[in-house]
């Protein structure tokens, strides 16, 4: 089987079962792709709540139930709305206002739209690798069954 690269004149040739081996590990890097998307619009998700409660949290007068973690939560009151703290590696906290977290969220924010522009271009470059693979793959095994 003859595959022609696009940008060279020169032609390789390559195996059934190598077309086969490079058909399923696009198949695999298709599927840790959309992973990564899911993940990404999670994480995107999330800030856009935090976003929200940042908002919201001044017009919080009664406590609050707060997350410590595996189902457990502690009743607290907030004592300042516009105070919060920021971690850092290593448990380190900073504290911060609010304008500060939403500009931290916005940066966030922004990297993450320009990771998942970047996945969804490969996204949509290993898709078409694998339909041109897939034709391959459909025309050696109709020459076969001839």
């Amino acid at each position: 089987m003859m595959v022609k690269k696009e940008n060279e004149k020169k032609e390789i040739q390559l195996s059934f079962e190598q077309v086969i081996a490079m058909y399923e590990n696009e198949k695999r890097k298709l599927s840790m792709l959309e992973s990564k998307v899911g993940a990404l619009r999670s994480v995107s998700e999330e800030i856009s709540v935090v976003e929200q409660c940042l908002d919201e949290i001044e017009k919080v007068n009664s406590p609050i139930y707060v997350s410590l973690g595996a189902g457990i939560y502690v009743k607290a009151k907030i004592e300042d709305s516009n105070k919060f703290l920021f971690g850092l590696p290593a448990g380190v906290f900073e504290e911060i206002s609010k304008e500060d977290a939403k500009k931290i969220l916005n940066t966030k924010n922004e990297e993450i739209k320009k990771e998942l522009e970047k996945t969804q271009k490969e996204f949509m470059q290993i898709s078409q690798n694998l339909a041109s693979l897939n034709q391959v793959i459909s025309k050696v095994i109709k020459s076969k069954k001839q």
